[in-house]
């Protein structure tokens, strides 16, 4: 099998690769490290991939037998390509943001094999997705009155209406929450492998699919993280619960207002961070591509704030700080040596 031009609509039909994420073996681990170590810059889509398989979580007592599993895969993946909803359109090759939508109709799927009801029923419930681009904020209300502050390049999935037990969304990216209090119904958040549950309470959540941490900063109220493995912690106003999306432990700390939820207010900060990861911000806050000169080396680090600054203004000051010159073509930057 050729994987070299897989996207990741390809990986998640393919039954060796979905086999290796769910249950790998000695000889499974072997060829795919091996093959991800020969092309390396198909890395990121297949840890994309395996983020997507791995965001469908249930209980144990209820797994799938593995062809119910596969059945279910080919249903949704039939279904998508086949819809002509535009909250549903088929764009997987080009983009990660709608692996949060995949991920729930996989998820509903399953309840429903598990759980079987009624077509009126299914049909009543509705999934909603709200998204934005880099470069794009949005704030939405859900139906219990709760407000979600989206940043750049994240993905909100959640129920139309909330059912009358519990509140629950899933989250790709980073959002603000401001969670309308119902001690009758948890409010919680499934983001890459850990669980935010509260009852009321204002808190942010960053949870970016490529980066190896999910972190917590509450301002008000009291929240509950949880990882796959039972550990939890209990986080107040002024704490931050950092989680390891590889090991499954959680930090708890406090954090600066401004560096964390900034950005809520058009505050960017830069926090002792080297340039790979300032250019990183850059491209998702402003919606542009930063292309560094071939062999240049990014050396050193930077801190500084921004109130609605333009992306020029940011450039020029950390460019003269830095020692390099910049050069932007529309929607890309290119950076490269001043000497």
């Amino acid at each position: 099998m050729d994987y070299r031009n897989y996207d990741i609509e390809d990986f998640l039909q393919d039954e060796f690769f979905v086999s290796w994420v769910i249950n790998p073996n000695k000889e499974s681990d072997h060829f795919w490290n091996q093959w991800i170590s020969t092309y390396p810059e198909k890395h990121t889509v297949v840890e994309q991939a395996k983020e997507l398989v791995k965001s469908i979580k249930y209980k144990e007592e209820q797994r799938l037998s593995e062809a119910e599993y596969t059945q279910v895969f080919e249903s949704v993946l039939k279904a998508n390509r086949e819809r002509n909803n535009r909250s549903f359109i088929w764009q997987l090759k080009h983009t990660m943001r709608l692996a949060a939508t995949i991920a729930l109709l996989i998820a509903a799927a399953i309840v429903l094999v598990l759980n079987p009801v009624s077509s009126g029923d299914v049909q009543s419930v509705k999934m909603l997705v709200a998204k934005t681009e880099p470069g794009q904020k949005r704030t939405i209300k859900l139906s219990d009155g709760t407000t979600v502050m989206l940043n750049a390049g994240s993905s909100l999935v959640y129920p139309e209406l909330f059912s009358d037990s519990s509140r629950m969304v899933t989250l790709f990216g980073e959002a603000f929450f401001d969670v309308e209090k119902d001690p009758s119904r948890p409010f919680e958040i499934e983001s890459n492998n850990l669980t935010t549950r509260v009852l009321g309470t204002s808190f942010n959540v960053r949870s970016y699919p490529e980066e190896a941490t999910v972190s917590v900063a509450v301002m008000t109220g009291r929240v509950e993280v949880k990882g796959e493995t039972g550990k939890s912690e209990i986080l107040l106003p002024e704490d931050m619960g950092i989680f390891d999306v590889e090991t499954g432990a959680i930090e708890k700390s406090h954090f600066d207002e401004t560096a964390w939820i900034g950005w809520t207010k058009g505050i960017l900060v830069f926090d002792n961070q080297t340039l790979p990861e300032i250019f990183k911000e850059l491209e998702n806050w402003y919606g542009v591509k930063i292309e560094v000169q071939k062999g240049m080396k990014l050396e050193g680090r930077y801190s500084g704030q921004y109130l609605n600054k333009s992306l020029e203004v940011i450039l020029e000051g950390i460019s003269y700080t830095s020692h390099f010159k910049y050069s932007i073509n529309q929607k890309t930057i290119l950076i490269y040596d001043e000497k």
